[in-house]
Parts: structure tokens; sequence; C-alpha cells
């Protein structure tokens, strides 16, 4: 795990907001990824938190595959966190 920025004390709902797309990633990572290592990157900006998990295994399930919504649940609780923000970056650096 690695941090940078300007750390300080986060809103109560961003930090929690944080630490459960975290808790999320490395659920998606255990279950899905056969992945042996697991990175986790947090850099905080003066309006910004950047939460970046990246490992080494399989990558993505095909489109259609599965029925969870860890994904798209972890941007929709991001969004959710920024009022009058902008949205948060897909994984491919898109605003989604």
């Amino acid at each position: 795990m690695s941090t940078g920025g300007d750390r300080r004390p986060l809103p109560a709902e961003v930090d929690l907001v944080a630490y459960r797309i975290v808790q999320e990633s490395l659920t998606n990572v255990t279950r899905h990824a056969h992945a042996t290592a697991v990175d986790v990157r947090t850099e905080q900006g003066p309006r910004h938190v950047t939460v970046e998990v990246t490992d080494n295994g399989r990558g993505p399930a095909p489109v259609g595959a599965g029925s969870g919504s860890g994904i798209a649940g972890m941007r929709e609780r991001a969004w959710a966190a920024t009022p009058g923000g902008s949205r948060p970056r897909s994984p491919d650096g898109c605003r989604g």
C-alpha cells in the first residue's frame, strides 16, 4: 500500500466510501482475479481522493459474465460521495 498527496482527515462519509471501495476491490481480487499480488494506492488532493487497486490477476470477466454489481456499485458509492464534484473515472480512464 502506498499513499501520496496532502494527507489530512477526510469527511466521515468520504472516508467510509473509500474504505468500502477498497474492501470491495480486495474482495473482487480474491474471488475473481486469481492474483498473487495486489497493490492499493491512495492519493489525496485539495478536492479529491484517488483510490487505485491493481493486481497481477487474469483480468476482467467477459462482458455479461457473472451477476454481480461490484464495480458499478463502487462507482455509484464514489459518485454519491462527491456532491457537486465531477463523476469518478472508471478503470479505463473514462468518466462514467
